[in-house]
């Protein structure tokens, strides 16, 4: 019996030898590769999230260039819509006619070159990509509130932009039903990308 008991002893220090070294290699093996893998497992991760993000971007690249082509196509379609410089003279006919239509007598009409009207002056100064500048209309006017009232009403209303940038309305002296207007108007039009030869 002693023998069984030796060969329990050896095989006891044995199976206790080997769970030792199971845990030894654990501890000095195992643990280490264990938190190696969960921190390769997190590196991952961050970067599928980074994937993930870069995808979003790109797509988000590629609606901003679709958006851009749109709102290339806008402008250039908005910039057929404005009159060319030139076209300046045949605005303030137009102005003249629609005055004569609804009954208001414009006394002088000209594209605004005083120096009391800097602001304007600003405004109509294009920035460097702009494919438009603004310019300065000063009406001098006589005219009733109605009357008055319909010519704007047809100004604003029509196929040019037109904002009103200062407005006086002051009493006539000889009449009575008719009062003195100043009215400033910034209209737009397209500047030309050919250079002008220099003299």
């Amino acid at each position: 019996m002693k023998r069984t008991t030796k060969k329990q002893r050896l095989l006891a220090a044995l199976i206790v030898f080997a769970a030792l070294a199971v845990y030894a290699s654990y501890l000095y093996l195992l643990q280490p590769l264990g938190s190696e893998v969960a921190h390769l497992g997190q590196q991952v991760h961050d970067v599928a999230e980074q994937v993930r993000q870069l995808e979003e971007l790109i797509d988000q690249g590629h609606a901003i260039r679709r958006e851009y082509g749109q709102l290339e196509a806008e402008v250039e379609q908005l910039r057929d819509q404005l009159p060319s410089e030139d076209e300046l003279p045949s605005l303030i006919e137009r102005l003249s006619g629609l005055a004569s239509q609804t009954g208001v007598r414009i006394l002088s009409i000209s594209p605004q070159r005083s120096d009391q009207h800097a602001s304007a002056r600003e405004a109509s100064a294009p920035s460097a990509t702009a494919p438009y500048k603004a310019i300065a209309i000063e009406i001098d006017a006589l005219s009733g509130f109605h009357q008055f009232g319909m010519f704007l009403s047809q100004v604003e209303s029509g196929d040019q932009p037109v904002e009103v940038k200062q407005l006086r309305i002051a009493q006539a002296a000889r009449e009575l039903r008719r009062h003195t207007i100043r009215l400033l108007l910034l209209t737009y039009v397209t500047i030309d990308d050919e250079p002008t030869p220099s003299s």
